[in-house]
């Protein structure tokens, strides 16, 4: 352990405990605005689907005069409303591949301060929409919105993982991290908001500081399931400014960051400037002398340069990371194929189907099961295994798909199946959230040491943006297709993940990269049971163990 330490730790020479200061929960909050705008940006086009289809069909009917149709064509309908929803997902997948540049470049809070102008501009383009008569406008302020998500809060959660050793300042003890920064995550504000929170937030509190990220983005979906009601702001006259709300968290950011520090972490090892990154550690721990934690920064960084980071063409033709790679795509492939995202982009219209008299209301009901719910993953992610968790919500999801299956197909004969399907998407979100919502992104961190990282998590996070982009923009045409029996096709691909992450997927929760890389090259079945964490001893090499 460095000297600083110990000179100003306790009596038995551990680390202090770095105190919450008013500058860390400043820049804490400021931070998490992005994930909240995030959030609201995923849930507030629910809600008024009818209203804005209706705006677009009035659109289409000044366009095409007196002599055109007398409305909108059912087909073409449908494609625009897909593009307004699914483009969202298309910004986030080009820009997921821009944050290592951009936070380098720009560094991790002036990069969040320039992704404020894309949520300004995407929400003045919607807000402004419906007066310019221009569905195109929405369209357009919809990719953008989705640029700025893809760098601020990824839905998923996606927690990224910290490279950093610093005891009290966002480090580890050599074990695969379990949240929360890196040199690239998945998109720009789901990149840079867990990589900022999670290089500032000292040991002790980085679980419950990163996980503000994820329930950020939880509510702001349910605020803006609230705002969207038709007794709110979900009508034919207030939906632009619905849609253009999401202007003011942007702003607050805009007004706060400057009064932010820099994360220390990409000062020193990054810029490699030791003044400013002693300055923000002092702001930061309100410690006088940050002698300790700049030690470890050094540490860190003569450890990181030993491991030189992976290209991503170098990761592909990798035939030792290849199976976990493929395990990381999957995984990736389970949480967006598994049907969450159209429940949360057409719940609405899902709880119509199932004859719910008041689907608003349903919707806001499984934004609330989706907010608890978060909560209660929190509890559990670092208390069970991340493969025992993942198969717990994949086998609950699937049923709960099954169960709506049934719901749909026996409504006309019998009405109180509406009710059984609200319970079987409130169950379908709760089990979302316990498994493939927060797991696979640990999993993915887990599996790569710091080298192949980067690149395994841009791989990952466009897989996800892919995935999210052909449920937003598909789900419709197949619900038009297979009727009642469209969820039988999610609980089918529920039931091919459960079963790849069974055979496939190790357990990673306490291990070190070395047991994990060993389960790969001693077999092809890892039917790992869950292990205890394993100590800091454990894994001190030999060197370690000498000094």
């Amino acid at each position: 352990m460095p000297s600083g330490f110990q000179q100003i730790g306790s009596e038995d020479g551990e680390p202090p405990q770095q105190r919450v200061t008013g500058t860390l929960v400043l820049a804490v909050f400021s931070a998490v605005l992005g994930s909240l705008q995030f959030g609201y940006n995923i849930g507030v086009i629910n809600a008024p689907q009818k209203v804005i289809e209706q705006s677009y069909n009035e659109t289409w009917l000044g366009r095409q005069g007196p002599e055109g149709p007398g409305s909108i064509p059912p087909g073409t309908l449908t494609t625009l409303w897909a593009l307004s929803v699914a483009i969202f997902s298309v910004g986030g997948m080009v820009s997921s591949f821009l944050i290592g540049v951009i936070s380098q470049w720009l560094g991790r809070k002036r990069a969040m301060l320039v992704n404020n102008g894309l949520a300004v501009l995407g929400g003045a383009l919607m807000g402004l929409a419906n007066a310019a008569a221009s569905y195109e406008m929405l369209i357009l302020g919809r990719f953008l919105i989705g640029a700025y998500s893809g760098t601020a809060g990824r839905r998923g959660p996606a927690p990224c993982p910290v490279s950093s050793t610093i005891p009290e300042l966002g480090g580890g003890s050599g074990r695969p991290p379990s949240a929360l920064s890196s040199s690239l995550c998945p998109g720009l504000t789901s990149g840079l908001v867990p990589m900022y929170v999670g290089e500032i937030a000292p040991t002790h509190l980085r679980g419950a500081l990163g996980t503000l990220n994820q329930l950020a983005i939880v509510i702001g979906i349910l605020i803006a399931q609230v705002l969207g009601l038709e007794s709110m702001l979900g009508t034919a006259t207030l939906w632009p400014l619905l849609l253009g709300l999401t202007v003011l968290p942007a702003l607050l950011q805009l007004a706060l960051l400057p009064l932010c520090p820099e994360s220390p972490r990409y000062l020193y090892i990054s810029r490699n400037l030791e003044g400013p990154a002693r300055k923000s550690l002092k702001r930061l721990t309100g410690w006088a002398d940050v002698s300790g934690a700049l030690a470890e920064l050094k540490e860190e960084k003569r450890k990181l340069e030993r491991e030189r980071p992976l290209s991503l063409l170098q990761l592909l033709g990798s035939r030792t990371h290849r199976q976990p790679l493929a395990i990381a795509v999957v995984l990736q492939l389970s949480q967006q194929l598994s049907g969450i995202n159209a429940v949360f982009y057409y719940s609405t219209s899902i709880f119509e189907t199932a004859g719910v008299g008041q689907p608003a209301y349903a919707t806001i009901g499984a934004g609330v099961v989706n907010t608890v719910f978060t909560l209660v993953s929190v509890l559990l992610v670092e208390r069970a295994g991340r493969r025992t968790l993942h198969l717990l919500g994949l086998a609950g999801m699937c049923g709960c798909a099954i169960l709506m299956t049934v719901a749909l197909l026996l409504l006309e004969r019998v009405p109180a199946m509406s009710y059984v399907s609200i319970v079987a998407i409130f169950g379908f979100v709760a089990f979302f959230e316990i498994g493939p919502g927060p797991i696979p992104w640990f999993i993915v961190a887990e599996l790569f040491s710091q080298g192949p990282r980067p690149a395994a998590m841009a791989v990952a996070s466009f897989s996800n943006w892919t995935c999210n982009f052909i449920i937003g923009m598909g789900f419709q045409y197949v619900a038009e297709a297979m009727g009642p029996y469209v969820f039988l096709l999610f609980a089918v691909l529920l039931l091919c993940f459960f079963i790849f992450t069974f055979l496939r997927v190790p357990e990673t929760r306490g291990r070190t990269f070395d047991q994990i890389s060993a389960d790969f090259r001693r077999t092809p079945s890892l039917l790992e049971q869950e292990v205890k964490p394993s100590t800091e001893l454990e894994y001190l090499g030999p060197d370690d163990e000498n000094d």
